[in-house]
C-alpha cells in the first residue's frame, strides 16, 4: 500500500489579507514561498508546479458560499505571485473538496488523480473564524498521494460585503416566487418584523413589499395571460394566526414572512420568504440591505424606546409629563388636552406587556384642559413600590375610532369584566391599528421609580 509522506516545516507566520493584499507583503511572500518549496522538495519538481486549489471542504459552515469562493481565489493569487506555480483547473471541484482526513491513501490517490489536472491539489483546512478574520491552513496532496505538505498559521481578513438595495432584494424575492409558483392567485403581505427589538423601518419595508407585489399583479403580461393575483394586507393580528389547513383562503394563497435584524456593527439584514401554510414555497437568504432610500430609522430598539421615538407628537394638541418618583409615592401623570376629544392610554413595561388605563367606564370624550392621572379620571390612587420603569403612552384621535377598535380598548380597559394584560402581539396589532387612523396624535412620558 502506498504510504503518504507528511512533510511539515513549522512556520510561525501570520498573514492579514484582504482581497489577497497582505498587510505585510514581504512576510506573506516568504510564507507562501516556503510552502511551495516544501512541495517542490517532496515531488522533486524542476519546472513550475501545477496546482489546483480546491478550496474549503463542502461540509464547512464557517464561511458563506460566496466568502469561501473569494477565499479560494485569494489563495490562488497568493500562490501565483510566487512565480513558481501555475494554477490549473480541477475537473471535479466538488469531489476534491469532499476529501477528508482518514481516507485510505488509495482512495485519496484515485480521487486526486481523476479530479485534478495538476501536480497537486491544495485544500484550505481547519478554518476558524473570529470576528472578521478567518484562520486556516493550506494542505497540498500530490496526484500519486506520496506527498502531503501542510502549512501552519495563516490568517486572512474577511472582506465585508456591500449592502444590497432593499428594493432589488424585494424584486428578486418576488421574481423567484412567481417563477416557482406561477399559479399563485392570492398573496398576503404580512408586516416585516424586527428580531430582538423594534425598528422604524419595518412598516416602511412592508409598504415597499406590498407596492412591488401590487405592481406585479398589474403587469400586462400577467393580465393578458389571465393569471390574476390579489395582493392583500391582513395586518399584525391576522398574520399572527396560522392559516388552518383547508381554510377558505384558496389553495394558492401565500403569505410573506419577513424579518429585519441588525448586527453588532450596525449593519441591517433582511430575510424574506413566502409560505403556503407551513410550507416554505420560496425564500430569499438573509441579505445585508441599504435602507437609506426609505427615509426611516433602521435601528433596532427595545419596545419602550421604539414607541417613544416613533410617536407622532403634537404637543399643541396632547402632552404628557411625569416627575421622577420614589417608592411609596402616589402616581401622578399630567395630561394636557388642547381641545375636547377621545383619549386612549396604556402603560407599557420593558417585558413587552401593557395594560389599558383609559378610557374609563363610558367616558368617550375628555374636555380641554389639564388633568392628573389617575385622580381626575375617577380611579383610586396608585401607590408606587419598588424600582421600575414603564412608559405611559396616549393617543388622541382626530375623530371617533372604528367601532371594532374602540371596543378592543374597552374590552382591555380598567372597567372591563376581566381586565387583560396585553402581550407583544396584541401591542403590535393595537399600535398598527391606532397609527393607521388619520390625524392621530400621540404623547409619551416615562414612569420612573427610583
Amino acid at each position: 500500500m502506498t504510504k503518504v509522506a507528511v512533510l511539515l516545516k513549522p512556520m510561525t507566520v501570520s498573514l492579514a489579507l484582504g482581497l489577497a493584499v497582505p498587510a505585510s507583503p514581504a512576510l506573506a511572500e516568504d510564507a507562501i514561498r516556503d510552502l511551495v518549496d516544501q512541495l517542490a522538495d517532496c515531488t522533486g519538481a524542476t519546472a513550475p508546479l501545477r496546482l489546483v486549489v480546491a478550496g474549503l471542504p463542502n461540509s464547512q459552515t464557517v464561511l458563506t458560499v460566496d466568502a469561501a469562493a473569494r477565499l479560494r481565489l485569494d489563495v490562488e493569487a497568493m500562490l501565483s505571485d510566487t512565480g513558481a506555480v501555475e494554477i490549473s483547473a480541477g475537473r471535479d471541484a466538488e469531489k476534491l473538496r469532499g476529501l477528508v482526513d482518514g481516507l485510505d491513501p488509495l482512495e485519496v490517490e484515485a480521487v486526486v488523480a481523476t479530479g485534478s489536472t495538476g501536480d497537486a491539489v491544495v485544500f484550505i483546512v481547519d478554518p476558524v473564524r473570529k470576528d472578521e478574520v478567518v484562520a486556516f491552513r493550506l494542505q497540498a496532496i500530490t496526484q500519486d498521494a506520496t506527498c502531503k505538505v501542510t502549512s501552519d498559521g495563516l490568517e486572512m481578513a474577511l472582506v465585508t460585503e456591500g449592502s444590497a438595495s432593499y428594493d432589488r432584494v424585494i424584486d428578486a424575492a418576488l421574481d423567484d416566487l412567481l417563477r416557482i409558483a406561477p399559479e399563485v392567485d392570492r398573496l398576503e403581505i404580512c408586516p416585516i418584523i424586527s428580531e430582538a427589538g423594534y425598528s422604524g423601518c419595518g412598516s416602511a419595508l412592508t409598504d415597499s413589499l406590498a407596492a412591488a407585489a401590487a405592481a406585479r399583479a398589474l403587469d400586462a403580461n400577467r393580465i393578458l395571460a389571465g393569471r390574476e393575483l390579489a395582493v392583500e394586507r391582513p395586518g399584525v393580528a391576522a398574520c399572527a394566526t396560522a392559516v388552518a389547513p383547508g381554510a377558505d383562503t384558496g389553495q394558492d394563497t401565500l403569505r410573506s414572512v419577513g424579518r429585519l435584524s441588525q448586527d453588532a456593527s450596525g449593519s441591517v439584514w433582511l430575510d424574506l420568504e413566502f409560505r403556503r401554510q407551513a410550507q416554505v414555497v420560496s425564500a430569499k437568504p438573509r441579505t445585508q440591505v441599504d435602507l437609506t432610500g426609505l427615509g426611516c430609522d433602521a435601528a433596532v430598539r427595545p419596545l419602550l424606546d421604539f414607541v417613544s421615538i416613533t410617536a407622532n407628537r403634537d404637543a399643541t394638541r396632547l402632552d404628557l409629563t411625569a416627575p421622577a418618583f420614589e417608592a411609596g409615592q402616589r402616581l401622578e401623570v399630567r395630561v394636557d388636552m388642547a381641545k375636547p376629544g377621545p383619549l386612549y392610554c396604556w402603560v407599557m413595561a420593558p417585558d413587552e406587556t401593557a395594560f389599558v388605563v383609559l378610557p374609563v367606564g363610558e367616558m368617550a370624550t375628555v374636555e380641554s384642559g389639564s388633568y392628573s392621572y389617575p385622580a381626575d379620571f375617577g380611579l383610586a390612587d396608585i401607590v408606587l413600590s419598588g424600582a421600575f420603569e414603564n412608559l405611559f403612552h396616549c393617543f388622541a384621535p382626530a375623530e371617533a375610532l372604528p367601532a371594532a377598535l374602540e371596543q378592543s380598548w374597552r374590552n382591555a380597559g380598567p372597567q372591563a369584566t376581566n381586565q387583560v394584560l396585553l402581550d407583544s402581539a396584541a401591542i403590535a396589532a393595537m399600535l398598527e391599528d391606532m397609527r393607521a387612523q388619520p390625524g392621530m396624535v400621540e404623547a409619551t412620558t416615562r414612569i420612573l421609580v427610583r
